[in-house]
């Protein structure tokens, strides 16, 4: 796997343990949800989100297992070593890759900056749109850049050759959780995941992932890990 070679706490991680997350693997997330509902969760068309791909632990791992990915990665830096990885796993054809960042419906045409975490964690990187936004300076060319937005619904609407079913999302963006959601209707009401494995940044997108959960039948789980997950579960599964 391609991984930056300093100033990355997710690539050093890897480097040096040769994994990242403990359900970033399929039949890893599926066990763990089978032992929180009681039964075995269905799995129809073996497609996963990607939402925050960063430079793609997950997106790889499910490529390699033998599913089609959708991977959502708007920084131009961790796309390329998503790309290398994808190449050399000779796994690229079973990956499509989405250069935009998620926004609500409200903000979706507004211009969107993304500015990479300076010092030790450049492949996180925190998402700003609006008309008040600051620009990108000229002294940090290698931190931040201008990104294309569109609600995930837009974004998985102009899929072609379109899909039908999704059966697993993870999704890590680094607090825009709540833009994410409020732009995600069809998500849950055409693609009908069974598992959403979400990253929570603070109460604020926690009651956003718990609020969507209600909203379309979804119950939620903790997964108690590192960055105190929550994994969202369809209603008429668990």
């Amino acid at each position: 796997m391609a991984v930056r070679a300093r100033n990355d706490v997710l690539s050093k991680f890897i480097r040096n343990s040769g994994r990242w997350e403990d359900y970033a693997h399929p039949d890893r997330l599926l066990q763990r949800a089978a032992a929180l509902i009681g039964r075995p969760v269905p799995v129809v068309s073996r497609y996963f989100l990607d939402i925050g791909s960063n430079i793609g632990f997950w997106t790889l791992a499910y490529a390699t297992a033998g599913w089609n990915v959708i991977a959502i990665e708007p920084m131009t830096t961790n796309r390329r070593a998503l790309l290398l990885s994808l190449c050399v796993n000779r796994a690229r054809p079973r990956v499509r890759i989405i250069a935009t960042a998620l926004a609500s419906s409200t903000a979706k045409m507004d211009p969107c900056v993304i500015r990479s975490s300076e010092g030790s964690n450049l492949g996180n990187g925190e998402l700003a749109c609006g008309r008040d936004i600051r620009p990108c300076s000229v002294g940090e060319s290698r931190l931040c850049e201008v990104v294309p937005s569109a609600t995930l619904d837009s974004a998985l609407s102009g899929l072609s050759p379109p899909v039908s079913n999704i059966d697993i999302v993870k999704m890590d963006v680094e607090g825009s959780e709540c833009a994410v959601l409020a732009g995600s209707h069809l998500l849950f009401q055409r693609y009908r995941p069974s598992l959403i494995e979400m990253e929570v940044k603070g109460a604020a997108s926690r009651r956003c992932g718990y609020a969507v959960a209600a909203q379309h039948n979804y119950t939620v789980h903790e997964l108690h890990t590192r960055d105190r997950d929550i994994l969202l579960v369809r209603g008429d599964i668990g």
